[in-house]
C-alpha cells in the first residue's frame, strides 16, 4: 500500500471529484430514438491547476448535436483533481464514454469503450469477462508511454500488471497540448479492457 501510495504521488492522471455527475434527468429526450443506445466517448484536457482547458469527442455517435451536449455537461459539471507527472503538477487528459438510452427495457449489453482490448486464457477468480482496469499514464510529448500504475486501488494487480506491460508496449495517446498549441507531457488514464477466448 506505501509503494502504491508513493507512485501515485509521482503520476495522477486527472481524476473527477465527484463520481456520479450524470442523472437520468440528463437524458436529451429530444436528440435520441427510443430504444437505441448511443455511446459518446469523450477526453478532457486538464490544466496543471485542475482546471478543464477543452472537451474533444474521442468516440462519436453518429449525433453530432448529442457528441456536444455530452462534451457541454461534461464541461460544466465535472471539476478535476491537478495531474502529476514525475511529482511535479502538469497537464492531463481524462478520458471516459457517457452511454445515453431511452426505453422501456434495460438497454442492451454493449462493449466498454476501452483504449486497448486483450485477449488472455483465464481471468482472475472474482472476475466475468469481459471487465475492464482504468490505468494511470505518464505520456511524453510524442505520445509514447513511460509510465503506468492502478488508478484505483482495488484492481486486480494481475490485471494491472498485464495491462501496463501491454500499454507500454504497444499503445501511443494523443499528446496534450496547452491552450497555446505546445505539445507538453502529460498524465493521463488509460483503459483497458480484458476479455477471454
Amino acid at each position: 500500500m506505501i509503494l502504491l501510495a508513493a507512485a501515485a504521488a509521482q503520476l495522477m492522471a486527472p481524476v473527477p471529484t465527484r463520481k456520479n455527475w450524470v442523472s437520468p434527468d440528463d437524458v436529451p429526450l429530444d436528440l435520441i430514438n427510443e430504444s437505441k443506445l448511443y455511446t459518446v466517448g469523450i477526453a478532457i484536457t486538464v490544466g496543471p491547476d485542475g482546471k478543464r482547458q477543452g472537451c474533444i469527442i474521442d468516440h462519436a455517435s453518429g449525433i453530432p448535436k448529442l457528441d456536444a451536449y455530452s462534451c457541454r455537461l461534461a464541461s460544466q459539471r465535472l471539476k478535476f483533481r491537478s495531474p502529476r507527472v514525475d511529482g511535479n503538477a502538469s497537464y492531463g487528459i481524462y478520458k471516459t464514454s457517457l452511454k445515453w438510452w431511452v426505453g422501456d427495457d434495460y438497454p442492451p449489453a454493449s462493449r466498454e469503450l476501452a483504449d486497448l482490448y486483450l485477449t488472455v486464457s483465464q481471468l482472475p477468480e472474482n472476475l466475468k469477462s469481459p471487465t475492464t482496469v482504468r490505468l494511470m499514464s505518464a505520456v511524453d510529448e510524442a505520445g509514447h508511454i513511460y509510465d503506468c500504475v492502478a488508478e484505483e486501488s482495488d484492481s486486480s494487480p494481475e490485471l494491472v500488471r498485464i495491462g501496463c506491460e501491454q500499454v507500454l508496449k504497444t499503445y501511443t495517446a494523443k499528446p496534450a497540448r496547452t491552450p497555446e498549441g505546445v505539445v507538453v507531457k502529460s498524465a493521463q488514464n488509460v483503459t483497458v479492457s480484458f476479455e477471454t477466448r
